[in-house]
């Protein structure tokens, strides 16, 4: 074998090695998802990953103090969400008190799986009566994000979800 031969043979078995790598990473496998609990994160930012694709921005808030404050404690921008975390299945209700726009939030049961994804009106005037949106069942986490970002999110019932750094 000639030392071309050898090149281009060596150069086609890296291309194939990387095609499957680049396959795997993009396929969305359920196995790529390592759990993630509240242990594992830290108030910041982190990526969410849905399906296996790293999508939106994260603000992390695991406090009891940070979770109160929620989006007026750090307004959303296109490309952002907001990831509520807690360590024990949680039944929270949410509010919209003092948020002057629109979200999505997702509520995310604890196989990391979009259970259900409501719409939140904006509840900005002083003195309101702010609804609650309350989660279809116990919850793990819930994701707050701008309804224009649904789409570029992938975050649908059933999307398996997680967090990268």
């Amino acid at each position: 074998m000639t030392r071309r031969s050898l090149f281009v043979a060596g150069v086609a078995a890296l291309a194939a090695a990387g095609a499957l790598v680049v396959g795997a990473l993009l396929s969305g496998d359920d196995d790529e998802l390592e759990p993630v609990t509240v242990a594992d994160v830290r108030e910041g930012v982190a990526r969410l990953v849905v399906d296996g694709r790293p999508t939106l921005r994260l603000w992390v808030v695991t406090t009891p103090e940070a979770r109160a404050a929620g989006v007026n404690g750090h307004p959303l921008t296109p490309g952002e969400g907001m990831w509520f975390g807690w360590d024990e299945l949680a039944t929270s209700a949410f509010w919209m008190r003092g948020v002057a726009y629109p979200l999505l939030i997702a509520w995310v049961g604890p196989d990391q799986r979009v259970i259900r994804i409501d719409r939140m009106e904006p509840c900005a005037e002083p003195g309101a009566e702010c609804p609650l949106y309350e989660p279809p069942s116990p919850f793990r986490w819930a994701i707050e994000l701008l309804p224009e970002d649904r789409d570029a999110s992938g975050l649908r019932p059933g999307a398996r979800v997680g967090m990268r750094p």
